[in-house]
């Protein structure tokens, strides 16, 4: 039901692939600079987790949709039960907001 290359989208790669919480049957999709570190640390907080390290998978105690099988990945897109969501920010404000962070830093350009 998925190509390979549609499941290669879905799951991205392993730093920036999408959220499970198995327990409210959500996938969460973040994006950088929408929020993810707060969006990440909800997630923590609602699953109980006291981790720090909100943006080092394997170490912030999340679970990404790159740890299951690919059938297991088609069954939850296409189950009306599983919730999946994405927060963005309207684009204006998002480059300015990364201009304001890194591009008026010397040291990241």
């Amino acid at each position: 039901r998925l190509t390979k290359q549609e499941l290669r989208q879905i799951k991205r790669s392993g730093t920036s692939s999408p959220i499970v919480v198995r327990k409210y049957k959500l996938i969460f999709f973040w994006n950088e600079k929408a929020g993810c570190t707060y969006w990440k640390r909800l997630l923590q907080f609602i699953q109980g987790l006291k981790n720090k390290d909100v943006h080092i998978p394997g170490r912030n105690g999340l679970t990404y949709l790159t740890q299951f099988k690919d059938n297991e990945i088609t069954d939850m897109m296409f189950n009306d039960t599983w919730t999946k969501a994405v927060f963005v920010r309207e684009p204006r404000e998002r480059v300015l907001s990364a201009f304001l962070e890194k591009g008026l830093n010397p040291a990241r350009m």
